[in-house]
């Protein structure tokens, strides 16, 4: 899971140009706080070919946190 964790918080970094030390409550962080907009959502989505997947979106965007990605990439 740290494997996945980590790849997850790069994507995350790279497309909200933020290091993951700015996270101030970890993985639990609202990324909205830093910009997550739907452009962004959508591009996070495609890195982590997260899209296509009945419910997927409706569950991270109601909770967009980094915990949230990685349990939803870890379902594949």
């Amino acid at each position: 899971m740290t494997a996945q964790r980590d790849r997850v918080a790069e994507f995350v970094c790279e497309i909200l140009y933020i290091d993951d030390e700015d996270l101030i409550d970890g993985d639990d962080t609202d990324l909205r706080e830093f910009g997550l907009d739907s452009v962004r959502f959508m591009m996070l989505l495609d890195a982590l070919e997260l899209t296509g997947e009945e419910g997927v979106v409706q569950r991270i965007f109601a909770v967009p946190t980094i915990r949230t990605l990685v349990e939803e990439t870890c379902r594949r």
